[in-house]
């Protein structure tokens, strides 16, 4: 043979088969580009090295890239499976007209050498271009006004390759054994091979029924946000299993009570529809499924990093209600200490405070069960019901920043968020029983994560709260609060941060201290690199989604293509043909996404519970974005809906 016949052979079969090639081609440069961008942005040492938060970042991309990577290797095989499929019938031809299963082998590796190079080379170059735009985006996403070098790592473009060459290889040799393996008759009816009926699986109804029966009353059910991460990673499980096993037997249920329905089954525009995809159910089943999965996936990566990055200042604030914060504690006189310190910072810095809020308080962290208030350090074993308490008694003349009102003697005035009500108007403190008078302030702070409820406790002086501490405290440990907000934005208060922390250390006495400033940058790290992530992660799993779609429809239109050409023969007008397409299309096409809207709906609490460990409170502005994710995702799939209809109309009206 003449030196190139092989990779002349090779590149006139995938220009012969570029229906379905150029689809798989296009899909895994996108897939290279994405992972090289998300890895070398991960690798970045501006990242890492020049920025508060730069850790988080560079681990929020790591995740990403591996996310993109195993999920890339399994959308390459899947994909390759469609492609195997049609190209079977093409290489039982090669063979019986005298090609080995030697020289197959040769011109399959030329035709993955050729696939894989222009997937390297092309999305290497588009991870290039496309990762310096979205490096400016990303630094937007963090607030960081300072460019960082923009760079591309060798290590990179070495990973990227190196991961993908596998990924190919592996392809091609699981390729070559299914040559290997068929006869040549097989090969040659490998792309048309049919199915029997199915059979009504009850079995795997049932189990479908109880894994998402299951799934669905722990996501409705959660409370404890803490819990929810583990449970929320086993709904998901039971909701895929439970996916795969009702689209399975569920539907070949439904569509044998539409045939049993003779009004709907024998009608020129159903019937076609219906015994066409009985009979390829089992494939057609998973397909679904899969996408119904893929759908899901989508709507909560996107709405769930969009609605974070949105709310980050919200958060940020709630965490965070004042610009700097400070308590002494360990010493005879904290309050003069905390004076002192503020004065120093002051003094080397000019800067002055606009608001300054001081008191002393007796701080601790306390369980109420059935109205008596125990010590955490002494609760071993929590009950439903118990209500955890971070609780700060304080005397009534420094609790002018939570209103002008005085306790009487013997009562305890309790202060709360303005979201919150607790089932009690008494607490037992060892001995001593007081009556509680709720009062409601946005300065009392937020339920932390859902469970841990902020209270400030007032009491008509010092010694009554130090005699009530000590009922439930063997520590005698006054603390003097300082919480300073300032005219100047938060990014210019670091020098002012670092000399009263530095004033602080000087007096050895025993102090913690909380930054805004300091904070943000994380905050915006970690909120920005998950929307960040998320929207690459969104965008694969939605290619993924569109390209299973599109090879659902074009595997099944050349397997329709003969039945509808019989039809044609007997008296079937085009039409009809293309009403009974739509029929087959409308009938199973959208069924996906319901139950994706379904499984969403259902996960909301969930969802919102795992946004609480997040800070994320603002449950209407994740309802803002999830339906705002959701209709753009509808009409995207409405538009896949028009181009696949119109393709798997052209293949099986070809030749009628």
């Amino acid at each position: 043979m003449k030196k190139g016949f092989y990779f002349r052979l090779a590149k006139s079969g995938l220009r012969q088969n570029r229906q379905i090639v150029l689809p798989y081609l296009i899909s895994s440069i996108c897939t290279v580009a994405l992972f090289y961008i998300m890895y070398s942005l991960s690798v970045n040492s501006g990242f890492a090295e020049g920025m508060r938060g730069g850790r988080t970042l560079a681990s929020m991309l790591n995740f990403g890239s591996v996310v993109t990577a195993l999920f890339g290797a399994i959308f390459l095989f899947y994909t390759n499976s469609f492609l195997m499929k049609r190209r079977k019938k093409e290489l039982g031809l090669y063979n019986i007209l005298g090609m080995g299963k030697r020289q197959l082998g040769k011109l399959m590796l030329r035709e993955t050498l050729l696939l894989a190079g222009a997937s390297l080379v092309g999305g290497l170059v588009l991870g290039i271009l496309v990762s310096r735009a979205l490096f400016a985006v990303l630094l937007n996403l963090l607030h960081i006004e300072t460019a960082f070098r923009f760079e591309i790592p060798p290590a990179a473009l070495a990973v990227t390759a190196v991961l993908f060459g596998a990924i190919f290889l592996l392809t091609l040799l699981f390729n070559l054994a299914q040559v290997h393996l068929a006869r040549p008759i097989e090969l040659l009816h490998g792309g048309e091979a049919g199915e029997r009926e199915p059979k009504t699986r009850l079995p795997l109804a049932i189990l479908g029924v109880l894994t998402l029966g299951f799934a669905y009353y722990l996501a409705l059910t959660l409370r404890d946000p803490l819990n929810s991460l583990g449970i929320f990673f086993i709904a998901v499980l039971l909701v895929i299993v439970g996916t795969f096993c009702l689209f399975t037997a569920g539907s070949i249920a439904i569509l044998k009570l539409l045939r049993k329905n003779k009004k709907f089954y024998y009608n020129k525009r159903h019937f076609a529809a219906v015994s066409g995809m009985l009979y390829r159910m089992k494939q057609n089943a998973a397909g679904l499924a899969l996408i119904c999965v893929l759908s899901s996936a989508v709507l909560v990566t996107i709405s769930t990093t969009l609605a974070l990055n949105l709310g980050a200042e919200d958060s940020l604030h709630t965490n965070y209600p004042h610009a700097l914060s400070y308590s002494v504690d360990g010493v005879d006189d904290p309050a003069a200490l905390g004076t002192q310190a503020l004065a120093a910072a002051e003094a080397e810095t000019g800067l002055t405070p606009r608001t300054v809020q001081s008191y002393r308080a007796y701080n601790s962290f306390v369980v109420v069960r059935n109205g008596e208030v125990l010590n955490s350090d002494t609760l071993e074993n929590p009950e439903p019901g118990d209500l955890f308490l971070r609780l700060s008694l304080l005397p009534a003349e420094d609790a002018s920043f939570l209103g002008d009102e005085v306790p009487s003697d013997g009562e305890l005035l309790l202060y709360v968020s303005s979201e919150e009500d607790l089932p009690f108007d008494a607490l037992t403190f060892g001995e001593r029983t007081l009556p509680v008078a709720q009062r409601h302030s946005d300065a009392a702070g937020e339920t932390l994560a859902g469970t841990v409820v902020d209270c400030y406790g007032v009491l008509p002086s010092l010694d009554d709260c130090r005699a009530l501490f000590s009922a439930v405290s063997a520590e005698d440990s006054l603390t003097y609060t300082t919480n300073l907000d300032f005219s100047e934005p938060d990014r210019e208060l670091f020098p002012f941060s670092d000399a009263l922390q530095a004033a602080l250390r000087e007096n050895e006495s025993g102090f913690s201290f909380s930054s805004r400033p300091a904070a943000a940058d994380e905050f915006y790290s970690l909120y920005g690199g998950l929307f960040f992530v998320g929207i690459l992660l969104g965008f694969l799993f939605l290619m993924v989604t569109v390209l299973i779609i599109y090879y659902k429809q074009v595997s099944e239109g050349y397997d329709d293509r003969r039945r509808f050409q019989i039809m044609r023969k007997v008296g079937m007008s085009r039409r009809e043909i293309k009403s009974s397409i739509h029929s087959q299309i409308l009938m199973v096409f959208f069924l996906p996404l319901l139950a994706a809207f379904l499984h969403l709906a259902v996960a909301f609490n969930v969802i919102r519970q795992l946004l609480l460990l997040f800070s994320m409170t603002n449950t209407g502005l994740y309802v803002l974005c999830l339906v705002g994710v959701m209709l753009a995702f509808a009409l995207i799939y409405t538009a896949v809906y028009l181009i696949t209809a119109r393709t798997y109309y052209k293949i099986t009206s070809a030749n009628n």
